[in-house]
């Protein structure tokens, strides 16, 4: 069995660059990605040639079995993240879902309410039919009704200091997708002037993914600054 490392912008170029190597054929080789590379830093493969059969079949196993330990630690570090809710945070699940319900009715729209626990912040997902409308453009209606819930629960639970946040059809992970974006452009910048970047004020999850976008990029590190709701991301150069 014979390996070798090879770089590239995308995976895709660097899977043709590794058979031109080798001089082989996609189902003569076996790919392991590395890594999947960015806008700031080109993607990193294993090209693996087979000597048999039986070669093969030892590294597919074995792959399988990486694959497998992978969605196990997955599992497991979104259990660290997740936790049951507490007796308090139970009861302002409970008028949060009485409040988007009414909301649903008035709307003429379908609805159902969830509530989870990220990290330690409190999350209300809705999901149905139509409820674009509460989205609204780029989310500004969304926003204005996560504001609206948080002011209406301070009123009531006067002890609980923390922010609700508000997910609605799956829009929080379109915002991931777009702070992941935003992270690797606002590095590039950063390393390409050797200054820092302050970013838009972040609740703590929001800032953990630029954290994680960014932890393993040369030459970039990233702290906090700031009092919630405040609390800014600042992406600096480091030598």
């Amino acid at each position: 069995m014979r390996k070798i490392e090879v770089t590239a912008k995308n995976v895709e170029s660097a899977t043709k660059k590794g058979l031109q190597m080798l001089g082989k054929e996609l189902e003569e080789v076996g790919i392991v990605v590395i890594d999947k590379g960015s806008m700031i830093k080109n993607a990193k493969i294993e090209v693996v040639v087979f000597e048999n059969d039986d070669e093969r079949k030892e590294w597919e196993n074995a792959q399988s079995n990486i694959q497998t330990k992978i969605e196990e630690e997955v599992t497991l570090e979104e259990e660290k993240e997740s936790r049951e809710l507490t007796e308090e945070e139970q009861e302002i699940y409970g008028f949060a879902a009485d409040f988007f319900q009414g909301l649903a009715d008035r709307l003429n729209v379908e609805a159902k309410i969830y509530a989870t626990v990220l990290g330690d912040d409190l999350y209300i997902k809705l999901v149905g039919k139509d409820l674009g409308v509460l989205i609204g453009h780029h989310g500004d209606t969304l926003e204005a009704t996560q504001i609206l819930i948080n002011s209406l629960i301070r009123n009531k639970f006067e002890h609980y200091k923390k922010r609700v946040f508000l997910d609605i059809e799956g829009y929080r992970e379109k915002r991931r997708n777009a702070l992941q974006e935003l992270a690797s452009k606002m590095a590039a910048k950063v390393i390409k002037y050797k200054r820092s970047l302050k970013l838009e004020p972040m609740n703590s999850y929001e800032r953990r993914i630029i954290h994680y976008t960014l932890q393993n990029v040369e030459h970039i590190s990233t702290h906090s600054e700031g009092v919630e709701p405040n609390r800014c991301l600042i992406i600096s150069y480091v030598d």
